[in-house]
């Protein structure tokens, strides 16, 4: 599904600032993964999640999306692609614009080729009843802006507006770590029962890590730009997060 052979990102190459990012990565993701992803802080993470999406271009390097070649792909067009959900609920948001306004714009993105917020009947019905499979009485706010809505209300539209037309692959970039313990508990019920329904392929970055060994059949841990560790189903089973403080050190 998704493959980087041999990625790495420089920032100031050339400069006394010259610092590697992400050095020589390569990894393969299969159709269905759910990988999390577990890394102490300028670990690589975001940067790995920037090359996908195409935020950041590579220094060396080549990313592979069904067989095509991305590598120099823009973002907004591998946005057709590959979906993004961010730590902060009010980002890939609209807060002045309704629930159903909100969904409109996510769902003609690649459904109605152009940007509409015009939500017609049947369009109306389909989307009441995606929010109502995320049992939080959204079906009966979609007049509401969506940023009159609790954080994790919004994150949870957020994550429906993402998957609305599944996504070859979609990065979670510490979704639930803006929201109380309660609802972040709540937004992963429903990233794992989405991702099960619509057989997407899923990387999540968490610093939770009993939350990166209990979700998910991969897990990766990153250090130093390079992935230091990737632990697929059986051996991620029977870790436990004392487990995982090795990967950490130098």
């Amino acid at each position: 599904m998704l493959s980087l052979q041999d990625v790495s990102v420089t920032f100031n190459e050339g400069t006394s600032l010259e610092k590697r990012a992400l050095s020589h990565v390569s990894v393969d993701v299969n159709d269905g993964d759910f990988i999390t992803i577990l890394g102490s802080n300028g670990a690589g993470k975001s940067t790995f999640f920037n090359v996908i999406a195409g935020k950041l271009p590579v220094s060396d390097g080549k990313i592979i999306l069904g067989g095509k070649d991305i590598t120099h792909e823009k973002e907004h067009v591998r946005a057709r692609n590959i979906g993004r959900l961010f730590q902060d609920p009010s980002m890939g948001t609209a807060s002045r614009l309704s629930v159903e306004e909100n969904l409109a714009l996510a769902y003609s993105r690649s459904n109605r080729g152009l940007f509409s917020m015009a939500v017609n009947k049947n369009e109306r019905a389909f989307f009441a009843e995606k929010l109502k499979t995320l049992n939080m009485g959204l079906e009966d706010r979609m007049k509401t802006p969506i940023g009159l809505l609790s954080g994790g209300q919004r994150q949870a539209v957020a994550l429906m507006m993402a998957v609305l037309n599944p996504p070859e692959v979609l990065l979670l970039d510490e979704h639930t770590a803006a929201l109380d313990p309660n609802s972040a508990k709540k937004i992963l019920e429903i990233t794992n029962e989405l991702i099960r329904e619509e057989h997407i392929t899923a990387l999540m970055i968490t610093h939770n890590m009993k939350d990166a060994l209990e979700n998910g059949n991969r897990l990766l841990v990153f250090h130093d730009g390079q992935i230091r560790k990737d632990f697929h189903s059986e051996e991620k089973a029977k870790l436990k997060p004392a487990d995982l403080l090795a990967y950490y050190e130098v």
